[in-house]
Order: structure tokens, then sequence, then C-alpha cells
């Protein structure tokens, strides 16, 4: 359970991170007409697509007891657990 609920927290700042990011993009995105602003929004939505099915993925994957780990935060949360 601490193993699932470290990996948990470290994909939320993870995605936070990336959020930040792609939200800087966007607004740098948005200065280019037109073309700027649909790729802002493809690369959003790509982004929170992945992220709702990793989220999913993590937490079916606990529930049946297993224990999956993504490949970089899955090593930091197991050196602290």
């Amino acid at each position: 359970v601490r193993f699932h609920a470290m990996q948990a927290i470290l994909l939320g700042v993870a995605i936070i991170v990336i959020w930040i990011i792609i939200f800087i993009v966007d607004i740098i995105l948005g200065y280019i007409p037109i073309l700027g602003g649909i790729i802002a929004l493809l690369l959003s939505l790509v982004f929170w697509i992945g992220s709702l099915v990793v989220w999913i993925l993590m937490m079916v994957k606990a529930y049946q007891g297993q224990m999956y780990k993504l490949p970089v935060i899955g090593d930091i949360a197991e050196r602290n657990v």
C-alpha cells in the first residue's frame, strides 16, 4: 500500500510539473495565429487523455494487488518506501 501511495503522489507531482511546462508552451504557441492554437489544444488534449489513462491503469493494478512500476517514478517510489 505504501508503494502504491508513494507512486501515486510522485505521479501527481510529475503531472503537475508537465502541465506547467505545457501551459508555458501553450502561451508561446498562442502567438502563432490559428495553427498555434490548434497545436496547443491538441498538445493539451493528448497530455490529459494520456494522464487519465495512466492514472486509471495504476488504480486498477493497485486494486488487483499487482506491483506495477512506472519506468522512472516506480524506482523512486520503491527506494523511498
